[in-house]
């Protein structure tokens, strides 16, 4: 090999390690640059995975069943530490998410229960049964109800709120065993004339009446009837109710209640005149219903009653207009002799009274004996401002052999209070003509008596409207 040669070759070796060197280079850095890529590449990835679960667990967060679960456990979990608040309020926000989530409705109402507040859990309850018709919600509303009912009678609290409590129930459940049972139960609680809850115990008129006799507060106005409408109002609609509830559903059960409420069991009971007449139409729709003998009874009793009412109405309106001349002819006439002479017979029918029977406008006394029933009306000192009493005179009165007829009025007190008090008394009777003369005859008398504080003055007019009229005062 020469020398050169070898000069040659290893400048060629050389120049091979160099060109080899450059390669790997190129490779090295090509290999930097792929990975460059990939990492860049795996970063986009991971971060297009990160944001697809960021995006699931949106979605999943937003599906209704998994917000209300939520919501459901939150409340439970309230519910055991005893914060009702939280608790409620979780599983309101679980209503809203689904206003059929049944459990979420009974939790407030549980709640609303241990915190004594039966109102609020029965809205809530009614609200889930109407957004759910839910059986279970329903049923849960009416043991809650009839619970506040049970409570108010327990507690001796029972009102005709209590009563409107169970035909509540009954309409919703119309064999409700419990709520025919408590209706029992408030019939004796209110109305039985025995029992010291009876409603009317608390109101009585005047001193004057005996202990026993009770306003039944069935009257449309007075400091015990205060709000909307009157007692006999909220009675009649309970009844109206049964009536309604049995139409739909007819049983014996509901027969059986009717034939109890129909016939208020107290000895005396007050009704306003309005009312009778309501009272009357009321009781021949029950008896359609329930055929009762007792309901019969009561049914002819104020027939009568209302009877007597229109043949007084005329006469309430001339003594009122001051046209006692027509009452001349009035207590002459049939219809007013046959009333007396029924009185002294004793052939009144269901009237009662004695010597002296008042007759108002305004309210009725109906009297509940072992016999049946009786009714008359308070006279003009038994109950505050009476608007005109008139009092039909039914005793005996014979002036030698013949039978005094006389009628009465007080009208009301212009002031409202007692004073001045006046009175009319008008007769048919068999007396002197003249004031001192020995004629006699029957004729007329017409007294006034005006009652004041200081003193009672009395007008006397004798044949009264004849030829020999005269005038004397006292």
């Amino acid at each position: 090999m020469f020398p050169g040669e070898d000069m040659r070759n290893i400048n060629a070796g050389e120049q091979k390690k160099e060109n080899l060197t450059r390669d790997e280079l190129r490779a090295v850095q090509r290999e930097k640059r792929r990975r460059k890529v990939r990492l860049y590449r795996l970063l986009i990835a991971s971060g297009f995975a990160l944001i697809i679960c960021a995006i699931a667990g949106v979605l999943i967060w937003n599906i209704p069943g998994v917000r209300l679960s939520v919501k459901m456990s939150a409340g439970d979990k309230f519910t055991l530490n005893g914060d009702y608040v939280k608790a409620n309020a979780a599983y309101e926000e679980a209503v809203e998410i689904d206003p059929t989530a049944t459990e979420a409705y009974r939790g407030i109402a549980q709640n609303d229960l241990e915190q004594k507040n039966s109102v609020s859990a029965r809205e809530i309850l009614y609200k889930g049964w109407e957004n759910t018709q839910d059986e279970g919600l329903l049923h849960y509303y009416c043991v809650v109800t009839l619970n506040e009912a049970v409570a108010q009678i327990n507690n001796k609290a029972c009102t005709p709120d209590t009563i409107d409590k169970c035909i509540e129930v009954l309409r919703l459940e119309n064999n409700n065993e419990d709520a025919l049972s408590l209706l029992d139960t408030c019939y004796d609680r209110l109305y039985k004339g025995s029992d010291n809850e009876n409603i009317f115990k608390n109101f009585l008129y005047k001193d004057t009446l005996p202990d026993n006799i009770l306003t039944d507060s069935f009257l449309t106005a007075g400091p015990e009837n205060t709000g909307e409408g009157s007692l006999y109002e909220q009675y009649e609609a309970q009844l109206r109710a049964l009536l309604e509830l049995y139409d739909k559903a007819p049983s014996e059960e509901i027969v059986k209640i009717l034939t109890k409420y129909a016939v208020i069991d107290m000895e005396y009971v007050h009704i306003s005149m309005d009312n009778l007449r309501s009272y009357a139409v009321l009781l021949g729709d029950i008896n359609s219903v329930i055929k009762d003998d007792n309901v019969d009874g009561l049914i002819k009793c104020i027939s009568q009653a209302l009877k007597v009412e229109g043949v007084f109405a005329d006469v309430f309106e001339a003594f009122e207009k001051e046209n006692f001349e027509s009452i001349r002819d009035f207590i002459v006439s049939d219809t007013y002799v046959k009333i007396r002479d029924a009185f002294i017979n004793s052939e009144s029918g269901c009237w009662e009274g004695n010597s002296t029977i008042p007759v108002n406008k305004e309210r009725l006394v109906l009297h509940k004996t072992q016999n049946g029933f009786g009714f008359f009306w308070p006279a003009y000192n038994d109950y505050d401002d009476a608007q005109g009493v008139i009092s039909v005179w039914g005793a005996k009165q014979l002036d030698n052999g013949q039978q005094r007829t006389t009628i009465s009025y007080e009208p009301a007190s212009m002031d409202g209070g007692y004073y001045p008090h006046t009175e009319y008394v008008i007769s048919y009777e068999y007396s002197n003509v003249l004031k001192n003369g020995t004629d006699v005859k029957m004729n007329y008398r017409f007294n006034t008596t005006t009652t004041t504080e200081e003193g009672t003055q009395t007008v006397s007019v004798g044949d009264w409207g004849g030829e020999n009229e005269w005038q004397t005062s006292y």
